[in-house]
């Protein structure tokens, strides 16, 4: 059995952006990795679509313009997105999908099929308790579901606690 060189492994990564930290470092993560692989990115913003008690609650305005507020507020995070890629020198595709499907997850898989994608890059955001970080439904989702592979990048995680007037010696001193 042969394998592809490792540069020819994830040319095609799949980010879903939404604008918050684990969204950021998961972008920053597939863009360094599409740096270093001479890959290509689509961003993914979906929306989703405001339930049906929205649309018949007479207090919540018209339901067309909440989507278009939606609309321009996921534009604008895959400008901010696309911006950053440009920046990097790497190529990279927006896409604005609303949500038809079931659930976020579904959203991703199918965006993921239909590129195609070789990989998905999406952030998690720690969880509380003995420092973990909780896979949240969505993305526990996604990894039952994918047919591509899954890097799933923490977020928010925190620095070890050291001693009063101890240093955490850098990897970049020599040892000696």
């Amino acid at each position: 059995m042969t394998f592809p060189p490792p540069h020819a492994l994830y040319q095609r990564i799949l980010v879903p952006v939404g604008g918050g930290p684990a969204s950021e470092r998961a972008l920053d993560a597939a863009l360094r990795l599409a740096a270093e692989r001479g890959a290509r990115l689509r961003l993914l913003h979906v929306l989703k679509t405001p339930a049906v008690s929205l649309a018949l609650d007479p207090y919540s305005g018209h339901v067309g313009a909440w989507m278009n507020e939606l609309r321009r507020a996921g534009q604008h995070i895959l400008d901010q997105a696309m911006s950053l890629a440009e920046s990097r020198g790497i190529g990279a595709e927006p896409v604005l999908r609303e949500g038809r499907a079931a659930s976020l997850a579904d959203e991703v898989v199918s965006e993921a099929i239909r590129w195609p994608a070789d990989l998905i890059v999406v952030g998690v955001r720690p969880g509380f308790g003995f420092g973990r970080f909780l896979v949240g439904s969505s993305i526990e989702h996604m990894l039952r579901e994918s047919p591509v592979p899954l890097l799933i990048v923490p977020t928010g995680r925190r620095k070890p606690a050291a001693a009063p007037g101890a240093t955490i010696p850098s990897l970049n001193q020599a040892s000696g």
